[in-house]
């Protein structure tokens, strides 16, 4: 499982993280540039977050995925210019999917054991007095233990409500209010969405539910007077509930996992 977990961490730095908005335009309007800057970074985050396996094959393995991740980003930016407007959460899921299928399909086929050269390494650096006492560094047989796993999955979780989190709301948003969005928006939205999306997370993560309310409460509080706009308080609602449900999935996921 450590594999599927260090390759969707490698998926969402890539396809969230380091991916700007230019990136995405340039890749709309089919611009090859913006498909090799993308594909560049598919290829190193892949790279770092697989090269536990030994550097050759991370190499090759994220070679073989940034080319499939490529051609399924081609595709669906084809299918976004074909389909009608307000299609974008369900390309965007589907192509999602497709990625996750893909990593998948590697784990499937892949020799799971660690590089013991590369795994002797970090033992001999003043990395492993950091992490050896904590059980997290991974053993050269592949078993990594109970205690790395967690440790992926916690990081996998804030780093999705984080990066992915705001793509995924713009993408509910952009499907509802095709037309404009609302005078009162602001761009400091985007960064309160994260901060609610991060403490709604560590709430789930620590089995403190009954303090979800005030976060969303809070929030609500201080837009209070802009709700009587019906057409904010339609845009703030859609994204307010999709934003807290990118959260509580997120982190009800990783709490299952954990309890594995």
């Amino acid at each position: 499982m450590t594999f599927v977990l260090l390759g969707l961490l490698a998926h969402v730095f890539a396809d969230f993280t380091f991916q700007s908005n230019d990136l995405v335009i340039l890749k709309k309007n089919g611009c090859l540039r913006g498909y090799l800057y993308h594909g560049l970074g598919v290829f190193l985050c892949y790279v770092a977050t697989l090269h536990l396996y030994g550097v050759s094959t991370a190499v090759i393995l994220g070679a073989a995925i940034t080319l499939v991740h490529i051609l399924v980003d081609w595709l669906k930016n084809l299918a976004w210019r074909k389909l009608p407007p307000g299609k974008g959460p369900s390309i965007f899921a589907v192509d999602q999917l497709i990625h996750v299928i893909m990593i998948l399909a590697a784990w499937n086929f892949m020799d799971t054991r660690f590089s013991r050269d590369i795994i002797s390494f970090y033992r001999g650096t003043v990395v492993s007095k950091a992490v050896i006492s904590l059980s997290l560094l991974p053993a050269p047989r592949g078993d990594c233990g109970i205690i790395f796993d967690r440790v992926l999955v916690i990081i996998l979780a804030y780093a999705v409500v984080i990066f992915a989190g705001p793509v995924i709301v713009r993408q509910v948003l952009d499907a509802f209010f095709l037309d404009s969005q609302p005078a009162a928006v602001t761009r400091a939205g985007k960064y309160i969405g994260i901060v609610e999306r991060t403490l709604m997370l560590t709430l789930v993560l620590v089995n403190a539910f009954q303090s979800l309310g005030f976060v969303l409460a809070a929030k609500s509080l201080a837009r209070f007077s802009e709700l009587n706009d019906m057409k904010f308080a339609e845009y703030y609602l859609v994204g307010t509930l999709t934003s807290a449900t990118v959260a509580l999935l997120t982190g009800i996921g990783a709490r299952w996992f954990l309890r594995l």
